[in-house]
């Protein structure tokens, strides 16, 4: 579980997940880092909700570079940010 945090000035990114599962990240302040949120393909049973992102410098949201992905697999909702991979999990 990841939540609660602020992360600011990240070079690369801010969290990353990969082959992980049963993951929870939620609520969390995400500035000033060129990617927010990485996490692979492999990666299962994610949950990422309620994230915040601003001053971004490339991907908030990236999910396995635009592989592909089983939705049923991922909880993605009401996290605030610009540009994501696959496009549709910013609002």
């Amino acid at each position: 579980m990841i939540s609660k945090n602020v992360f600011d000035s990240n070079d690369i990114s801010s969290i990353s997940l990969f082959g992980s599962h049963n993951n929870i990240i939620n609520d969390n302040l995400i500035s000033s880092s060129l990617s927010g949120i990485f996490i692979d393909t492999k990666s299962t049973n994610t949950s990422l909700n309620s994230n915040h992102f601003t001053r971004s410098f490339g991907v908030d949201i990236n999910i396995g570079n635009g592989g592909k992905f089983k939705e049923i697999e991922y909880s993605i909702s009401n996290n605030t940010c610009a540009i994501s991979i696959p496009e549709i999990l910013c609002r």
